[in-house]
């Protein structure tokens, strides 16, 4: 039997996390792309060491934790630094996400079908890995009000 891949996406707000919540919740695997470029930051040293070069020390805290806040402040706001911060982080993170998708499809274990929640299924071209992408939306009104609460 062929153990579908299914994307989840949606904008910001719309609810992606509690929609992945649930489905884990019934016991449904799921990857999560933005843990996979967290991991890429902080656990890949060539990843920190091209951050470090193209950004600075200081977007560092001790030389090994990225400061999240000083490096939004510069992506941004900075069209070329964002296009940069992504071009460094982005492969690793696929990579990433790619290895979890093979140690899926090779357990005997493993449930029928996974999860893929990304925002950007498309924008880092997912969408060509995956058997469907299902999008979660709401208002726009309560997105920009959850998003609010939020932040």
């Amino acid at each position: 039997m062929k153990k579908l891949l299914i994307g989840l996406t949606g904008i910001i707000g719309c609810g992606k996390p509690t929609v992945s919540g649930m489905l884990e919740g019934l016991g449904v695997p799921v990857i999560y792309v933005d843990r996979a470029g967290r991991w890429a930051i902080d656990e890949n040293d060539s990843v920190r060491s091209r951050i470090r070069e193209q950004f600075g020390r200081e977007v560092f805290i001790n030389d090994k934790l990225l400061d999240r806040g000083k490096m939004a402040a510069i992506v941004f706001s900075n069209e070329i630094g964002l296009h940069a911060f992504n071009a460094i982080v982005h492969p690793v993170m696929i990579r990433r996400v790619e290895e979890q998708i093979q140690q899926f499809r090779d357990s005997p274990l493993s449930a029928p079908y996974l999860v893929v929640d990304a925002a950007l299924i498309f924008e880092l071209a997912l969408d060509e890995m995956l058997d469907y992408v299902v999008t979660v939306s709401a208002p726009i009104k309560d997105c920009i009000n959850r998003t609010h609460l939020r932040d």
